[in-house]
């Protein structure tokens, strides 16, 4: 039994495969420091959007009282919209500026 070759025909091998391609795919959804990115709409913690924005807590904070970014609390936690937090960044985002030389 221990001393049989497994080829990629076999049931066994095309079972590890399949369970390696799930595992790929569930990896490339994870950021770098950890956190589950979602491919959908959701809501995100403070946390989250900080590692996002590459801020600190602290600045969100300041993000939130200066209405920057939209919010929303429920129980005491404070959650941010995806989608929201997309569109800030796209109605603030500027392109690179053309010199009057080029």
């Amino acid at each position: 039994m221990y001393n049989e070759l497994k080829t990629g025909d076999d049931a066994w091998m095309r079972s590890v495969h399949e369970r390696i391609d799930r595992l790929s795919v569930m990896l490339d959804g994870i950021s770098k420091d950890g956190a589950v990115l979602p491919k959908e709409d959701g809501y995100l913690c403070d946390k989250e959007v900080a590692c996002l924005l590459k801020v600190s807590r602290r600045t969100l904070g300041e993000y939130r009282s200066n209405g920057t970014l939209p919010y929303y609390v429920l129980g005491g936690k404070v959650l941010y919209r995806r989608s929201e937090i997309e569109r800030v960044l796209d109605r603030g985002y500027r392109g690179a500026c053309r010199t009057k030389d080029g």
